[in-house]
């Protein structure tokens, strides 16, 4: 059933995403070369104007890591717009692409990120005009609560729009 427009604006008030029908599925798009094992991802419909890029490990969530995604994100007073969520695969392949002025939360351990990081110390680390944290993963988070204090003080280095 299609929304009206009065519906999708009291959704965005709301900051209730809705969801739309993707014509083709991801894992059709993308291209594998027999010969390497490179990936090719498929064309982007990633919006990467937020100034905080989110990667981890994939951005497909079930239900108690979206929970726990978005209270993180709610604490922190950011949406889901607020942010782009990028899966580490998706990156890699943007490797060109200008990250200045950003800020990259890695979650979960990657080879992607600077080495002066670390999971178990946030800390703000500055790599040309890109700013870098890391912490642990959702999975990491949902298997370990402990963890969601180191997770914390990581989610406190992130900018919040006034």
């Amino acid at each position: 059933m299609p929304l009206s427009k009065r519906q999708h604006f009291f959704l965005a008030e709301l900051d209730i995403p809705v969801w739309k029908l993707r014509e083709t599925s991801l894992s059709t798009d993308a291209k594998i070369d027999d010969e390497s094992t490179e990936y090719t991802p498929p064309a982007l419909d990633i919006d990467l104007s937020p100034a905080i890029w989110l990667l981890m490990a994939s951005t497909e969530m079930n239900g108690s890591e979206a929970r726990l995604f978005d209270a993180m994100l709610k604490a922190r007073k950011l949406s889901r717009r607020a942010v782009a969520v990028i899966d580490f695969q998706t990156f890699a392949a943007l490797a060109d692409r200008d990250t200045d002025n950003k800020t990259l939360l890695v979650m979960g351990e990657t080879s992607l990120m600077p080495t002066a990081l670390s999971l178990t110390q946030p800390t703000l680390i500055q790599q040309n005009d890109s700013r870098w944290i890391a912490t642990y993963s959702l999975q990491d988070m949902l298997q370990q609560p402990a963890l969601k204090a180191t997770v914390w003080q990581a989610l406190k280095l992130l900018p919040v729009a006034n």
